[in-house]
Protein backbone atom coordinates (compact mmCIF):
# COMPACT_ATOMS: atom_id res chain seq x y z
CA UNK A 1 0.00 0.00 0.00
CA UNK A 2 1.05 3.17 -0.98
CA UNK A 3 0.96 5.88 1.69
CA UNK A 4 2.08 9.51 2.33
CA UNK A 5 4.16 10.35 5.02
CA UNK A 6 2.57 12.25 8.22
CA UNK A 7 4.62 15.07 7.44
CA UNK A 8 3.92 15.65 3.70
CA UNK A 9 -0.08 14.77 4.39
CA UNK A 10 -0.33 17.53 7.30
CA UNK A 11 1.37 20.24 4.97
CA UNK A 12 -0.15 19.45 2.19
CA UNK A 13 -4.04 17.83 3.36
CA UNK A 14 -5.67 21.52 2.91
CA UNK A 15 -4.53 22.48 -0.19
CA UNK A 16 -4.30 19.54 -2.13
CA UNK A 17 -0.50 19.92 -2.63
CA UNK A 18 2.44 21.44 -0.49
CA UNK A 19 5.51 23.55 -1.39
CA UNK A 20 8.87 22.66 0.97
CA UNK A 21 12.50 24.13 0.84
CA UNK A 22 15.02 22.28 -0.33
CA UNK A 23 16.28 21.82 3.18
CA UNK A 24 12.88 20.03 4.38
CA UNK A 25 13.45 17.72 1.98
CA UNK A 26 15.05 14.72 4.08
CA UNK A 27 12.80 15.90 7.00
CA UNK A 28 9.62 16.02 4.53
CA UNK A 29 10.39 12.77 2.27
CA UNK A 30 13.03 11.01 3.54
CA UNK A 31 10.59 7.81 4.99
CA UNK A 32 9.23 8.55 0.97
CA UNK A 33 9.04 4.81 -0.49
CA UNK A 34 8.82 6.70 -3.87
CA UNK A 35 8.68 10.64 -5.17
CA UNK A 36 6.22 11.70 -7.84
CA UNK A 37 7.53 15.40 -8.15
CA UNK A 38 4.84 17.11 -10.83
CA UNK A 39 6.75 19.40 -13.33
CA UNK A 40 4.96 22.49 -15.17
CA UNK A 41 6.02 24.18 -18.19
CA UNK A 42 9.71 25.91 -17.47
CA UNK A 43 9.84 24.09 -13.90
CA UNK A 44 12.12 21.17 -16.11
CA UNK A 45 15.21 23.44 -15.44
CA UNK A 46 14.18 24.15 -11.87
CA UNK A 47 13.38 20.44 -11.45
CA UNK A 48 17.40 19.48 -12.92
CA UNK A 49 18.64 22.13 -10.25
CA UNK A 50 16.80 20.28 -7.25
CA UNK A 51 18.20 16.84 -8.64
CA UNK A 52 21.93 18.33 -8.57
CA UNK A 53 21.65 19.05 -5.26
CA UNK A 54 23.20 16.61 -2.56
CA UNK A 55 20.02 17.03 -0.34
CA UNK A 56 18.16 15.42 -3.35
CA UNK A 57 20.35 12.67 -4.27
CA UNK A 58 20.60 11.22 -0.67
CA UNK A 59 16.67 10.81 0.09
CA UNK A 60 16.42 7.21 0.17
CA UNK A 61 13.79 6.85 -2.70
CA UNK A 62 16.30 8.68 -5.06
CA UNK A 63 18.90 6.52 -4.31
CA UNK A 64 16.67 3.51 -4.72
CA UNK A 65 15.75 5.28 -8.21
CA UNK A 66 12.38 5.46 -6.97
CA UNK A 67 11.63 8.47 -8.70
CA UNK A 68 8.68 9.67 -11.26
CA UNK A 69 8.50 12.80 -12.39
CA UNK A 70 5.48 13.79 -14.49
CA UNK A 71 3.67 16.64 -16.29
CA UNK A 72 1.75 18.52 -14.16
CA UNK A 73 -0.63 19.74 -17.03
CA UNK A 74 -1.16 15.66 -17.45
CA UNK A 75 -2.60 15.31 -14.21
CA UNK A 76 -4.50 18.76 -13.82
CA UNK A 77 -8.17 16.95 -15.08
CA UNK A 78 -10.31 15.20 -13.08
CA UNK A 79 -12.67 13.67 -15.40
CA UNK A 80 -13.02 9.81 -15.62
CA UNK A 81 -11.05 9.41 -18.54
CA UNK A 82 -8.09 11.70 -17.73
CA UNK A 83 -7.93 9.72 -13.86
CA UNK A 84 -7.89 6.49 -15.66
CA UNK A 85 -5.23 8.11 -17.79
CA UNK A 86 -3.41 9.11 -14.75
CA UNK A 87 -4.17 5.55 -12.57
CA UNK A 88 -2.53 4.16 -15.73
CA UNK A 89 0.48 6.26 -15.96
CA UNK A 90 1.46 6.19 -12.77
CA UNK A 91 0.75 1.96 -12.36
CA UNK A 92 3.63 1.63 -15.58
CA UNK A 93 5.69 3.66 -12.50
CA UNK A 94 4.98 1.58 -10.12
CA UNK A 95 5.41 -1.69 -12.09
CA UNK A 96 8.70 -1.44 -13.82
CA UNK A 97 10.61 0.00 -10.26
CA UNK A 98 9.69 -2.89 -8.70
Amino acid sequence: MLTLPEKVENAAFEKGWASISIEALPEMLGDADYLMPGIRGDGVDRGKDIESKSVWRNLPAVKAGKVYQYSIDDFYFQDPIALNYQLERISDFLISKK
